[in-house]
């Protein structure tokens, strides 16, 4: 069998569902057949500061840190999966005052191994992730951003949830 790279990676698309946006990514590979990419694996890396303290967020997110997530998918598929929350349900948020908002951005590289060498950046697949959240009298306003930041694809898809009644 022959060896193929993994070449066109994009964005397919990016939705809106129950609370989460969904990003699909796809790529192809550089001999026409997905099969030849059977000898690679992808993943995502998501690097982050520190998040606002409001956020009330878990101890993982309270201090710069790294997860790879995604699972390890093998790129002979030609897609991938990805869905964000739009608010983490680990979360408490504490915004003290009406119109209060906390703003949080992360960074996203998608990376691939091959023949089950050291995981690699995939060449112009990094993305922001941003999350803003803002209170509203007492409801819980959340949105969740991601933009490709490298690569030919800048546009934006944000998603918003209002959760009523969330502060007290």
């Amino acid at each position: 069998m022959q060896k193929g790279n993994l070449i066109k990676f994009g964005t397919e698309s990016m939705t809106t569902g129950a609370a989460t946006l969904h990003h699909k990514v796809v790529w192809e590979s550089s001999t026409g057949n997905l099969e030849d990419l059977s000898h690679i694996k992808t993943r995502e890396r998501v690097v982050w500061d520190s998040a606002p303290i409001e956020f009330g967020a878990p101890i993982e997110y309270q201090r710069s840190a790294f997860h790879n997530g995604l699972g390890t998918n093998g790129a002979n598929s030609g897609f991938a999966s990805d869905d964000h929350s739009i608010v983490p349900p680990e979360f408490k948020y504490q915004l003290a005052t009406d119109g209060e908002s906390k703003v949080w951005k992360m960074k996203q590289q998608y990376e691939m191994q091959i023949d089950g060498g050291d995981w690699v950046p995939i060449p112009d697949a990094v993305f922001e992730i941003t999350r803003w959240f803002e209170r509203k009298g007492k409801d819980l306003i959340a949105y969740t951003a991601k933009r490709r930041v490298a690569g030919v694809e800048g546009t934006m898809h944000r998603a918003m949830v209002k959760v009523p009644g969330w502060f007290k």
